[in-house]
């Protein structure tokens, strides 16, 4: 009991010795801060990240796994240096080293999706994972992989960071004792379907890569249908659909065998870039509708045998002018865009507004009620549709991935659709206030 005690002033006298300069993220089970240490001379060292984790939520495990191997000396290329681990009551607290860079969601923001920037950023990320899993005995699973949990550092090296929930693999285990993870990236077993294993993490590589090379979260039919996506090179689909299928046995059996998959696509990517032209008499229907600029030695993505064309150019179909286009528009030229969209949109309210407080004679006969409804039906929300379907959507994915961003063409059929039936339907409805 003396002993118990010692230790927990201990790490409270620890914990005083850092100083919080900002809180970066807070949850029920979680806490992380930027802190800086004081020493007794009052300099500053840092600046170093400190998290808060609930004990009873049996987070946390996985730091204190590699505290102990760094204490051995094992030295991990992709892993935050941990500086120490301590109880005080019912939270256990980390404290490591400070990853300078930005997050892969940030780089891949910067620099726009492409099978360049995947080449750069998934062999290193496969690697790193590879140190978790091939260092460790057992092995340790992350469980949440995604783009905002890895650090791409100035200098192109990749850190994996939040080690919150990842947990080590257990022979004698059916399922996982507590389900957490974000779900676009964390597979079915994940989530009460059995117990994790590298092959959890093998999934979210697969969506990490499919986010490299689109700057989108998969969905389920994407998924079902093999990856099929102008952005998505021919050759890398059928690893995208082995890496995230359903059942852990029809994947990739670690990251080191998904690497070596990656590799070899890429490299059947580029002897297909090299294919010789063909025949005039086999053009049809995939019919050249747009040349665009693009890096040297990009494939024709999507084409089995594309038309051999100058290094810094590639001719795109009818069907991947449009999704090739948005990608090279600047974003700061999509934010013009969207601002001139939202004030135009404000204008059409504005004169509904106006319309419907004042009524011209088409709708004076209009009860205040009807007025209200066909009025802004007319000149708000169906103008507001409008504006959303034709605005440039990667901030908003990016930022808000729940909300629907009219991938698909029959979700764009539907949101356009809405624009141009639902004043008629209003009108009807307000027909009945006459």
């Amino acid at each position: 009991m003396h002993e118990q005690l010692e230790e927990y002033l201990d790490a409270l006298a620890r914990d005083d010795c850092y100083r919080v300069d900002a809180v970066l993220k807070a949850s029920p089970h979680e806490t992380t801060e930027r802190v800086f240490f004081v020493g007794s001379n009052g300099a500053e060292h840092g600046p170093l990240i400190r998290k808060r984790l609930d004990v009873d939520c049996g987070m946390g495990s996985a730091y204190m796994r590699l505290w102990e191997a760094q204490r051995a000396g094992q030295r991990f290329l992709h892993v935050p240096r941990i500086v120490d681990c301590y109880s005080t009551g019912d939270a256990f607290t980390v404290i490591m080293e400070f990853v300078e860079g930005e997050t892969l969601a940030d780089a891949v923001w910067r620099l726009d999706p492409s099978l360049e920037l995947a080449q750069r950023l998934f062999e290193p990320l496969c690697r790193a994972v590879r140190e978790l899993h091939e260092r460790f005995d057992p092995p340790m699973i992350h469980r949440d992989l995604k783009p905002s949990n890895i650090m791409v550092s100035p200098g192109g090296n990749v850190t994996i960071i939040d080690f919150g929930i990842a947990r080590e693999y257990r022979d004698d285990a059916l399922s996982d004792t507590h389900r957490f993870g974000t779900r676009s990236y964390a597979p079915p077993e994940q989530f009460g379907y059995g117990q994790t294993d590298e092959r959890s993490d093998v999934y979210a590589l697969g969506m990490i890569l499919f986010y490299c090379l689109t700057e989108q979260t998969a969905d389920a039919a994407l998924v079902r249908s093999g990856f099929v996506d102008a952005q998505v090179p021919e050759a890398l689909r059928p690893v995208l659909a082995k890496a995230t299928a359903f059942d852990p046995s029809d994947r990739f059996s670690s990251a080191r065998e998904l690497q070596e998959a990656f590799t070899c696509a890429l490299e059947q990517t580029a002897c297909a870039s090299q294919a010789p032209p063909r025949d005039a008499g086999d053009a049809g229907a995939g019919q050249p509708a747009l040349a665009l600029k693009v890096p040297a030695g990009q494939p024709a993505q999507g084409r089995s045998n594309p038309v051999k064309q100058p290094a810094l150019f590639r001719v795109l179909t009818a069907a991947e002018a449009p999704r090739a286009l948005r990608t090279r528009i600047p974003r700061w030229a999509g934010l013009i865009w969207n601002v001139l969209l939202v004030a135009t949109w404000l204008l059409f309210t504005a004169a509904t507004t106006s319309l419907v407080l004042e009524p011209t004679d088409s709708l004076a006969d209009f009860a205040p009620w009807g007025r209200v409804l066909f009025g802004y039906a007319t000149g708000s929300v169906s103008p507001g549709a409008l504006a959303y379907l034709l605005m440039d959507k990667r901030d908003i994915q990016r930022r808000f991935p729940r909300v629907p961003t009219l991938r698909t063409t029959r979700s764009r059929v539907l949101c356009l659709g809405f624009a141009l039936v639902f004043p008629f339907v209003a009108y009807g409805i307000a027909t009945l206030s006459l």
